[in-house]
């Protein structure tokens, strides 16, 4: 009984000192901390594939605005807003629109890569909702609500620990809701562009 009673005290011990060692290594690592980055940008959006953006529509330059808030192991969670605008060009395609927005709220993951002291990559993929919108002058057409899938990267240059420029490419591809003819299902309702990018971060 009481070699019992002193293998249990042992064990507890051990199990006591292990689970004590976990959390100060957790703790020492900053597993997971709050990590604000803060992005104001202007963007170009290149669209391409046989959609209606892609070939009735000229892009012009947006503006757009992230943030990551969040670090856990070097994996950033973050959210972010943009707008682009479009003017037509194929009025035999789109009728009585003369331009359109497309404006978009997502969620992404990036992964910070340190490649020198004062640049870092960033690798990342997100998911959001997306709204085109199509005008006629002050006039709006409704819109179209969808969701867009985004993958590409980040990469900038720190002046200072609190200033950084940055540049960014992201493949987006949407998928809108529509209602037409299933023959234009995929020509209206679907859309494929690269996004450059180029801000200054805030940290």
């Amino acid at each position: 009984m009481k070699n019992s009673l002193l293998a249990f005290l042992l064990f507890f011990s051990v199990q006591s000192f292990s689970q004590e060692v976990e959390r100060e290594s957790w703790q020492s690592e900053n597993f997971v901390k709050f990590d604000a980055q803060l992005r104001f940008q202007v963007l170009y959006p290149i669209q391409f594939g046989d959609y209606a953006l892609s070939k009735a529509y000229d892009s012009n330059p947006g503006v757009g605005v992230n943030m990551s808030f969040l670090n856990i192991k070097n994996f950033k969670i973050g959210a972010g807003y943009n707008i682009e605008f479009y003017k037509v060009t194929d009025k035999q395609l789109m009728g009585n629109f003369n331009t359109a927005n497309y404006s978009s709220v997502f969620g992404t993951v990036n992964y910070e890569l340190k490649t020198a002291e004062k640049v870092s990559f960033y690798p990342n993929i997100g998911v959001g909702y997306a709204m085109l919108k199509q005008k006629a002058g002050s006039s709006n057409f409704g819109h179209q609500d969808g969701i867009e899938y985004r993958a590409g990267f980040i990469t900038d240059y720190k002046f200072n620990k609190t200033v950084s420029l940055f540049f960014g490419a992201n493949y987006i591809y949407s998928k809108y809701q529509i209602n037409t003819a299933p023959e234009f299902e995929k020509f209206f309702g679907n859309s494929q562009k690269i996004q450059l990018s180029i801000g200054l971060q805030i940290e």
